[in-house]
């Protein structure tokens, strides 16, 4: 397996480095897990808050999908419950304040659904002039009947459409996701293209309608879903070798990282994460969540939008004049285009959030060349990560086929068959195998019998097996399981 950039070497020094090195430490995980949550962490407190502004007027909002890869064992969970603890803690006080409200609300909602359901009655039992009129009267009582205020709610975790879009709707359409198992593997998995579409729409904050049961039909003018779902390896894989996900559009949006495993190899005894990083973790998060949204001259509130000062301009522009180019064939982002052609978009974003991260007062300043910096570093990491998981999703699915009939003939001693064998030992498609064996043939693991086969093909009777036999070679074997194979 190559060895793969780590992401979290791109941080300048200060609190944010801090935090994750101190973690990683006490933890005993890989400090880019601690740092791809933190990110998403801070990105769910400033989700739908923000716009920023590339040099060429484009516009991108500065919600992100990541999906950090580690697995399983390697304590995700509790990085995942650090990085959503401040929010947990600052949504229960804000719901605490709102229980007053709801009641009161709840209880002139009832007394006015009791006056409209009577004069309901009424009017059906009464002339028409009169009906008329109660009818202009229910309309008023309806206009009266109050709002019933939402519980705040940072973080969703039900995977289903529909609760997917109340719970969006509930939320105004900001919503983040943030798990360690993550449920939305359900959606990113289903062929349907409802899901995929909405989650498209939420990254790129573009107008959706959501049909409600009893409210009626929603309007969400400018949806924003924040997402960092951590997935195991096999699974992610998979996602990539899924049609429906590549075609969508959906998996150019993501931002990749492989985590090297640990687990073996941890430390038992570790200090504590010095509480001086949690509490400035912790009061970040919280100062960004009370930001609100941005009033304008009708009462409208909306994002606050972010500008590009000379040298984060200058650097952006460098990057993008450099990122067009390695889209063509053999550049390196040609290995997909789709999501290479996104890539610019998510380094703007990036930059955006770090400059939330490192910044008193984000809203009412410039995006400086240090974040921008750190930004376009990072952004040239995730290049590798996402040309490595690409490659194996797409080219090594046939090495994976290898690696188990090579596992298959030497734990049962085999040394010699055909490929029928092959696929009834390990279960897989008459095109999966063709592809395993082709691959080990290239690379002289096993050869063809050709005189086995010869005297199968001249040799009389029914029922003859006319397949090629495969013979190992045992010595070149040895050879590929330590490289390409393990």
């Amino acid at each position: 397996m190559q060895t793969l950039p780590q992401i979290s070497n791109c941080l300048n020094e200060g609190a944010l480095r801090d935090l994750v090195f101190h973690t990683s430490n006490s933890v005993q995980v890989p400090p880019d897990m601690v740092l791809m949550n933190c990110l998403g962490g801070f990105g769910a407190a400033v989700n739908g808050k923000l716009i920023v502004t590339g040099p060429s007027g484009h516009e991108e909002p500065c919600n992100l999908y990541m999906m950090p890869i580690g697995k399983s064992g390697e304590r995700k969970s509790a990085i995942v419950k650090i990085a959503k603890k401040p929010h947990e803690i600052w949504q229960s006080r804000r719901n605490e304040g709102l229980d007053n409200q709801r009641r009161d609300a709840k209880r002139k909602r009832r007394y006015y659904q009791s006056k409209i359901s009577r004069l309901n009655r009424e009017a059906c039992n009464c002339e028409e002039q009169d009906a008329f009129s109660i009818l202009a009267e229910i309309e008023e009582l309806e206009a009266r009947m109050p709002e019933l205020p939402s519980l705040e709610e940072c973080f969703f975790d039900d995977a289903t459409i529909p609760a997917l879009k109340r719970v969006l709707a509930n939320q105004k359409g900001l919503l983040s996701h943030m798990e360690a198992e993550p449920k939305i593997a359900k959606i990113l998995q289903d062929k349907d293209s409802t899901g995929l579409g909405l989650l498209c729409n939420a990254y790129d904050s573009e107008e959706m309608i959501v049909d409600r049961v009893k409210e009626g039909r929603m309007v969400i003018s400018r949806p924003a879903i924040n997402m960092c779902s951590s997935f195991q390896p096999a699974p992610a894989i998979e996602l990539l070798r899924k049609s429906h996900f590549m075609t969508s559009g959906l998996a150019g949006r993501f931002i990749y990282v492989q985590l090297a495993p640990m687990a073996g190899w941890r430390s038992t005894y570790t200090p504590r994460i010095p509480q001086e990083c949690l509490n400035w973790y912790d009061g970040k998060v919280e100062a960004l969540l009370n930001i609100e949204l941005k009033t304008n001259q009708l009462g409208i509130p909306g994002p606050y939008r972010l500008s590009l000062d000379d040298e984060a301009t200058r650097l952006y522009q460098a990057f993008r004049n450099w990122a067009e180019p390695a889209l063509q064939p053999a550049g390196p982002l040609a290995f997909s285009k789709s999501w290479g052609s996104k890539l610019p978009g998510k380094v703007l974003r990036l930059s955006a959030l770090l400059h939330c991260i490192n910044n008193e007062d984000p809203m009412n300043s410039q995006i400086d060349g240090d974040s921008m910096r750190q930004a376009i570093d990072m952004g040239n990491c995730f290049i590798h990560h996402a040309q490595s998981l690409y490659h194996h999703a797409q080219f090594c699915e046939h090495i994976d086929v290898a690696k188990e009939v090579v596992h298959w003939a030497s734990s049962h001693g085999v040394n010699r068959f055909t490929a029928a064998e092959a696929r009834k030992a390990i279960a897989a498609t008459p095109k999966k195998v063709k592809m395993g064996i082709e691959y080990l043939l290239n690379e002289g693991c096993i050869y063809e019998d050709l005189i086995g086969f010869a005297n199968n093909q001249a040799s009389k009777g029914q029922g003859r097996n006319k397949e090629p036999h495969y013979v190992i070679a045992s010595h070149l074997l040895n050879l590929a399981l330590g490289g390409a194979l393990q």
